[in-house]
Formats: C-alpha cells, structure tokens, sequence
C-alpha cells in the first residue's frame, strides 16, 4: 500500500509568524489603553504576560 505525500506550501501569514519568531520581532501589548513594545523579554515571559492581564482588565 503506497501513501500519499500532499506538500502544500506555508501561507504568507505563516512566513509572516516563523519570521517574527526567528527575527525576534518586538511584540506589541496593550495595558490600560497604551501600547508597549517589547523585544527584550522571552518567550516564555512573554505568553506568561498575556495570559495575565486579560485577568487584570
């Protein structure tokens, strides 16, 4: 029995985010109406933050 192989080629929104994580792009975060940018924290930081202040608002 043979399989297969469907290779589709990535979305330009998937390029788009494996560019932003391999480039370390700066994140953007919203807090109370004003926007930060943040390049200097790590991931993990980062998702921990999000997941946070939606709780906080």
């Amino acid at each position: 029995m043979t399989k297969k192989n469907d290779i589709t080629l990535p979305t330009p929104e998937d390029e788009r985010l494996l560019n932003d994580v391999l480039e370390d792009s700066v994140d953007y975060v919203e807090v109370r109406g004003k926007k930060y940018g943040i390049s200097w924290l790590k991931r993990g930081t980062i998702r921990k933050f999000t997941s946070t202040m939606p709780m906080l608002s």
